[in-house]
């Protein structure tokens, strides 16, 4: 009985070891995909800044290249990088709201400050 309880806790422990391991692996990939999406994104919009003024050709375009350039440089899989991909393309409209916001904040302070 002694070696039936030692061997199933052995294999118990073993199992709950490897479930652990798993799952920290797991969360630890999504860490560093949600890090280099947040720098994906501030790529995305610094290039933006320099534009000005964009359409969504303009803006599929930097994404692409963005997008591009981190394929090569990070470990994120093609199939997360096509997500990104679509999900960064179908917020255009967004960016160019809060872009357009930004700039005409721009003018009105440059404006106050010549009176």
């Amino acid at each position: 009985m002694n070696k039936n309880n030692f061997v199933s806790g052995l294999v118990l422990g073993v199992g709950l070891g490897m479930a652990g391991g798993f799952v920290l692996r797991k969360n630890k990939r999504r860490i560093k995909a949600r890090m280099y999406y947040m720098k994906i994104r501030a790529d995305i919009e610094r290039q933006l800044r320099e534009l000005k003024k964009f359409d969504r050709e303009d803006y599929s375009k930097i994404v692409e290249t963005v997008l591009d350039t981190y394929r090569d440089k990070v470990a994120i899989s093609v199939a997360e990088l096509d997500l990104l991909r679509i999900e960064l393309k179908s917020q255009w409209k967004e960016a160019k709201r809060r872009f357009e916001a930004k700039i005409q904040d721009k003018l009105d302070e440059e404006e106050g400050e010549d009176d």
